[in-house]
């Protein structure tokens, strides 16, 4: 996968609006209640010292629209603008004030086939699918001349499936194998999928592997990382903690929700 998607942070992909179908995780001691997640904050501080805090902004129809992040200490805020093509999937983020985004294309049948991420480092990801499985097997990226568009070298990265999750990835460069990582996933189901894309390139949301939008599980352990979840009565995510690999605790973040 590329550098900087490699080495972002963790969010995991906890937007919801509990009774969507595309949001498998309905409070199971109240199916009516609705839950979207509104702010994150990065750190033990309530936003101060240290902290990054996200805000998540939904238009009249309950889609997510905009997301904020903003580092305590600094005035600058970073924006993501979100849009959506008829069907409801997500087409493009873009920041305001700035030419570069990133755009995304699906099959016919509504699986992501293609994304184009201009900037500076331009970046086009193809994925491959098999017969009639809805998660890809492999992807193939190429990064791309910022003047003339053409590819400069490809990368392809081939995964394993199981139980629904992506559970491994091997990298090939030239044909030759560079290296497989693994993973394991929580029972805690994969949330809002559009969060992974959303934060690919411009975001620091997530813990950084391109796949994280295919699987039906929230990530646990890869590498030397390790995740715990603390949850509420209905299943709603209220603080992970990341763990380094001697299980010693590193970072938490912290949820708030909007229910009715």
């Amino acid at each position: 996968m590329p550098t900087n998607i490699l080495y972002g942070f963790v969010l995991l992909l906890f937007v919801i609006s509990c009774n969507d179908k595309d949001s498998p995780i309905d409070p199971p001691t109240d199916p009516v209640k609705k839950c979207r997640l509104v702010k994150m904050i990065q750190g033990t501080n309530n936003g101060a010292v240290n902290d990054t805090t996200f805000n998540f902004y939904y238009d009249a129809a309950g889609k997510l629209y905009m997301v904020t992040g903003s580092y305590a200490g600094y005035r600058r805020i970073d924006t993501s603008l979100i849009t959506y093509n008829d069907s409801g999937k997500l087409v493009k983020i873009s920041t305001p004030g700035s030419a570069y985004g990133t755009t995304f294309s699906y099959t016919s049948n509504g699986l992501l086939s293609e994304i184009n991420h201009s900037s500076y480092d331009p970046m086009r990801m193809r994925y491959v699918y098999n017969g009639t499985s809805i998660l890809p097997e492999k992807c193939v990226a190429f990064r791309l001349s910022g003047t003339s568009g053409t590819p400069l070298d490809t990368t392809e990265y081939r995964y394993t499936s199981q139980n629904g999750n992506i559970v491994s990835s091997e990298t090939f460069r030239g044909g030759v194998s560079r290296g497989k990582s693994t993973f394991e996933f929580d029972t805690i189901p994969n949330l809002n999928a559009d969060l992974a894309l959303i934060d690919l390139f411009d975001q620091p949301l997530l813990f950084g592997f391109e796949f994280f939008y295919f699987n039906k599980n929230m990530f646990k352990k890869g590498g030397s990382t390790y995740l715990t979840y603390k949850l509420d009565s209905g299943r709603l995510v209220q603080s992970l903690t990341y763990k380094d690999q001697n299980q010693l605790p590193s970072a938490t973040r912290n949820y708030f929700w909007e229910c009715n």
